[in-house]
C-alpha cells in the first residue's frame, strides 16, 4: 500500500452523514489482507472480466486453463438473498450467481466496488468509487443502469430517477439510525461529570484476545489508538464515553466505560470486552 500511494492512486474519502467528506486511507501495509486488500484500476479489472467471459483467454492467449474458469464459476453453495437489484441464488469460488431481471449476473462486490458480468450475453461492468458511505449505493445503482442501457431497456430514465431517490432515502435512513443510536446512548448514560480524571484513564490497556489499545491526550481532547485505528474519545456522562473507532470510522461510536472491578481493579469495559491497564 505504501508503494501504491506513491503513484497515481485515488484518495479515499469517508463521510456524507454530515456535511463534510474527509480523506481516509482504509488500508495500510500492516493490515493488507484479503478483505479490501487489492489495489487495482477499472481498466485492469475489466481485463479480468474478459478472462472470465472468454474462458481464460485474453489478447489471443490462454492465460488461465479453461477448466479453472469453469470451476471458479461453478456454484459451491446454494442460497437465497437479495442485494440491491440482484437476486442471489448461489456462491462459487469468490463469485455470486444472481438473476437481474431474468439475466444471469455473476459478481463480486465489496464496499464501494462493483465487478460483474453476464456470461450468456458477454457483457461485463466494473465501477469503482472512492467514497465508502454513499459510494456503496451509487456504485451498484450505476452498474445496474449501465446494464439497462446496454440491454436497450425502454425505461432507463425512470429507473435512474427511482435509483437516485433510493440513494437519497438510504442516506437519510442511515443517518437517522445513527442519530437514534446516539440519542439512546445519551438517554441511558449516567448523569454527572466524569467519575475519573483524564490522568486516571490515559495510558495503555490490554485484552488477551483483542490486543492493546491506548488512550492519550491530544491538543483537542482524548484520543483512542487501537492498532492503525485512531479516534476521539468523548465524555457522555458519569463513567461513560464514546470512542469514534468504528471500522473505517463509518460505524457508530463505541461505548467505553471506566470503572473499578472488585476482582480486577480499574478496568476499561468496551461493550463487554474487558481491557486491563498495562503496568
Amino acid at each position: 500500500m505504501a508503494e501504491a500511494e506513491q503513484g497515481e492512486m485515488a484518495q479515499g474519502y469517508m463521510g456524507g452523514f454530515d456535511a463534510a467528506y474527509r480523506p481516509e486511507m482504509t488500508k495500510v501495509d500492516s493490515q493488507m489482507h484479503a478483505a479490501g486488500g487489492a489495489v487495482s484500476t477499472a481498466a485492469d479489472m475489466a481485463r479480468w472480466l474478459i478472462v472470465n467471459l472468454n474462458q481464460g483467454v485474453i489478447d489471443g492467449e490462454q492465460v488461465f486453463p479453461r477448466h479453472a474458469i469453469t470451476q471458479i464459476h461453478a456454484p459451491q453453495a446454494q442460497l437465497q438473498a437479495n442485494f440491491q437489484d440482484y437476486d442471489r441464488y448461489a456462491y462459487g469460488l469468490g463469485l455470486y450467481s444472481a438473476e437481474y431481471e431474468g439475466d444471469v449476473l455473476m459478481h463480486h462486490l465489496g464496499g464501494e466496488t462493483h465487478m460483474s458480468f453476464m456470461p450468456e450475453r458477454s457483457l461485463g461492468v466494473v465501477v469503482l468509487t472512492n467514497e465508502l458511505d454513499n459510494g456503496v449505493w451509487v456504485t451498484h445503482a450505476l452498474a445496474s443502469t449501465i446494464y439497462d442501457m446496454l440491454l436497450g431497456k425502454s425505461d432507463v430514465d425512470a429507473r435512474i430517477e427511482r435509483r437516485l431517490a433510493a440513494i437519497a432515502d438510504g442516506k437519510t435512513r442511515v443517518a437517522g439510525r445513527l442519530e437514534q443510536y446516539l440519542a439512546m446512548v445519551r438517554d441511558k448514560a449516567p448523569d454527572g461529570p466524569p467519575v475519573f480524571s483524564r490522568t486516571d484513564i490515559t495510558g495503555a490497556y490490554r485484552n488477551d484476545r483483542l490486543g492493546d489499545l491506548s488512550i492519550v491526550e491530544a491538543a483537542d481532547g482524548l484520543v483512542v489508538e487501537y492498532g492503525v485505528i485512531k479516534g476521539a474519545l468523548s465524555h457522555v456522562g458519569g463513567d461513560l464515553y464514546l470512542a469514534d473507532i468504528g471500522l473505517w470510522n463509518s460505524l457508530p461510536p463505541q461505548r467505553f466505560t471506566f470503572r473499578t472491578d472488585e476482582t480486577l481493579g480499574f478496568i476499561l469495559n468496551w461493550d463487554g470486552r474487558i481491557f486491563e491497564p498495562i503496568d
